[in-house]
């Protein structure tokens, strides 16, 4: 299976929230939706720092393992 990871542009102007338990410390993932079925993940203490880009589909299966206990 091959995906092509989302241009760079396409990670400009993201609209990134965290969870509502977060603290207000800085020590949180971001998460945002990009364009054409991905996510993006960041650190909250780095805006302007690295942005790691999944499929759509593997974040939400990593998230149903988390609920469920997985890991």
């Amino acid at each position: 299976m091959s995906q092509t990871r989302p241009p760079v542009p396409a990670l400009e102007n993201l609209r990134w929230f965290k969870a509502t338990a977060s603290s207000e410390s800085g020590a949180c993932v971001e998460v945002a939706k990009v364009p054409h079925e991905w996510v993006a993940l960041r650190d909250s203490k780095e805006n302007g720092g690295p942005v790691v880009t999944v499929a759509t589909g593997a974040f939400e299966m990593f998230i149903a393992g988390v609920q469920s206990g997985r890991f």
